[in-house]
């Protein structure tokens, strides 16, 4: 009679049962309020991208982190130029990318540059814009005297 091992009862990845991605290890969450409108450019090559800046704040006595992303699916440039409005306050996960800079000098190495590649984006808040914003009150005028139903 066959008798079933020990290994067979053991779990090999109880923590998971997900495969693992090496993808997803250079993922990076944040929030923050956006710093300005997100703004069209264009690379040296003639591509299109998208490129906002987020300002998050780490505590009191801690100064913002303002983090630079970058968007390149040109098909949703309308649709994200009309989200990521200055104040608003968003929430982002974005790839982080290395890159080295080309440098002609071989005797000095060119320390990595870090980017972050636009993933998804959620709002949070949305900023107050000035047009919805409760106007002062009118001055009135008051009369001196005394209220009818005051004591």
């Amino acid at each position: 009679m066959i008798t079933p091992s020990f290994r067979q009862y053991c779990f090999k990845r109880s923590f998971s049962f997900s495969p693992a991605r090496l993808r997803d290890v250079q993922r990076l969450t944040f929030t923050g309020n956006l710093v300005r409108d997100a703004e069209r450019l264009q690379s040296q090559r003639g591509n299109p991208y998208m490129k906002y800046t987020v300002a998050s704040n780490n505590g009191k006595d801690v100064p913002a982190t303002f983090r630079t992303v970058f968007f390149f699916d040109d098909r949703e440039f309308d649709r994200m130029e009309a989200i990521l409005k200055k104040g608003n306050h968003i929430f982002v996960e974005a790839n982080t990318v290395y890159r080295k800079a080309p440098s002609g000098d071989s005797s000095n190495p060119t320390p990595l540059s870090l980017s972050l590649q636009h993933l998804n984006v959620h709002i949070l808040k949305r900023a107050r814009s000035l047009a919805e914003e409760e106007p002062a009150e009118k001055d009135t005028a008051f009369e001196t005297g005394p209220l009818p139903n005051s004591f």
